[in-house]
Formats: C-alpha cells, structure tokens, sequence
C-alpha cells in the first residue's frame, strides 16, 4: 500500500515508533514523532 502520495495528495505521517518507510513506498511530505507537534501547526492554520 502506497497511500495518496502517487495522486498528488499531500501526505503528513505521525510516525511514533520511528519506523523507517520501505524504500518503495513513496515519502510523506511531513513526518511526526507524534500529535503533540500538530497542536502548533495546526494553531497557525485554524486562526488560533
């Protein structure tokens, strides 16, 4: 399985056991240790 990155869709990636992607498998276009990083990005985004 390859997700949305071949369409064209924008892919964030919340990657808490820190496992290294197969080298088919295309890269997200973000990467995260866990959620706690998108409550800043996402407070940027929504205004607050």
């Amino acid at each position: 399985m390859v997700g949305g990155k071949p369409l064209g869709i924008p892919i964030a990636w919340i990657n808490r056991r820190h496992v290294a992607l197969d080298p088919v498998v295309p890269a997200p276009d973000l990467e995260f240790a866990g959620i706690a990083p998108l409550r800043e990005l996402t407070r940027f985004t929504n205004g607050g």
